[in-house]
């Protein structure tokens, strides 16, 4: 048999693997419900003015989270600022909807273009020695697959826990680890 035809056969094979690989992670994708509510919480060693700041600064983000390439910022029709984190999730525009300094923050995705999305509500909660920060994520994922590759591969706490990872070595934690709560 010739290189071409073996190498046509190779790919031919590739292909039909992809499919059905695809096929298999769409079937248990649409068995997964579209809307999900995960929660991570992590210690910060830092007092809650400080874990504030690094929280409700969306802007600043890109300072110390490795998630965050760069953030622009803009104003939508309506008077709200659209902040549009550049990250290694691909471009995620947020709105804030809640500020309770030093307590409270919660941010939603603007939009549902992107086929995913939800809101992330920033718990700031004073202890011995600094400060604990819960972010509790309400939102869903369209597409079989996409639901598949977050629920089974990614892990709906992925994006949660480096944020918080990042806020506790921002603050000095060495080995910082989230738990999981929900």
């Amino acid at each position: 048999m010739s290189i071409a035809k073996r190498l046509l056969r190779a790919m031919v094979g590739g292909a039909l693997l992809l499919g059905l690989l695809a096929g298999v992670a769409a079937l248990i994708g649409s068995g997964l419900p579209r809307e999900h509510r995960a929660s991570s919480s992590i210690m910060v060693p830092a007092d809650i003015e400080t874990v504030w700041t690094l929280v409700s600064d969306l802007e600043g983000q890109a300072e110390w989270n490795d998630d965050i390439y760069s953030v622009e910022v803009s104003v939508l029709p309506d008077g709200r600022e659209l902040i549009t984190q550049n990250s290694n999730y691909g471009d995620i525009p947020v709105v804030i909807l809640e500020r309770e300094e030093p307590t409270r923050f919660k941010t939603e995705i603007y939009g549902e273009a992107m086929g995913w999305g939800g809101t992330w509500a920033w718990t700031l909660e004073p202890t011995e020695g600094g400060t604990r920060v819960t972010i509790l994520e309400e939102g869903f994922v369209d597409g079989a697959i996409m639901r598949f590759i977050s629920v089974k591969m990614m892990g709906q706490h992925m994006a949660m826990d480096g944020s918080l990872i990042a806020i506790a070595r921002e603050a000095g934690a060495s080995e910082p680890q989230p738990d999981h709560i929900e």
